[in-house]
């Protein structure tokens, strides 16, 4: 990979799957650019590199946390029909969130949430907002 205004401009990209409490590495990926082989079984999903690594877990009740860069209602789709839990940061942006999800303002401290079937969206404001999604809910929002 080549990162323009990193210091160390060159170097390799990886993606991990590690278990959180000892942070044992379960799986990982080499990126390689196009090149990158995946799990043929995965081909036709955008999120091929997430189902990649998880391959072996879906569908044994595992709990997938991830950040904004990979979460999406498609991918939450995806792992509840693999019974498999999901919760991260996701990118205000991201297509088929809640209309005007990321423009409702609310003052700072609360909490502004959807649901739709076992997906839930949420923004909490603090200085700026943050915006998490879940498979698992304990609470009955709006749906959107």
């Amino acid at each position: 990979m080549f990162i323009a205004k990193k210091r160390a401009r060159f170097g390799l990209k990886f993606f991990v799957v590690c278990e959180v409490g000892t942070g044992y590495i379960a799986d990982f990926l080499i990126y390689t650019g196009n090149g990158t082989v995946y799990n043929p079984k995965f081909a036709n999903y955008p999120v091929s590199t997430v189902l990649h690594l998880m391959d072996r877990f879906l569908g044994q009740g595992y709990c997938v946390t991830m950040d904004n860069y990979y979460m999406s209602p498609q991918l939450a789709d995806i792992l509840i029909s693999e019974r498999t839990d999901l919760y991260g940061t996701v990118n205000k942006m991201r297509k088929d969130l809640p209309p005007n999800f990321a423009k409702e303002k609310i003052p700072k401290g609360d909490v502004l949430a959807y649901q739709r079937g076992k997906v839930m969206a949420l923004k909490w404001q603090d200085k700026k907002s943050v915006f998490l999604m879940s498979i698992q809910f304990i609470m009955q929002v709006p749906v959107w």
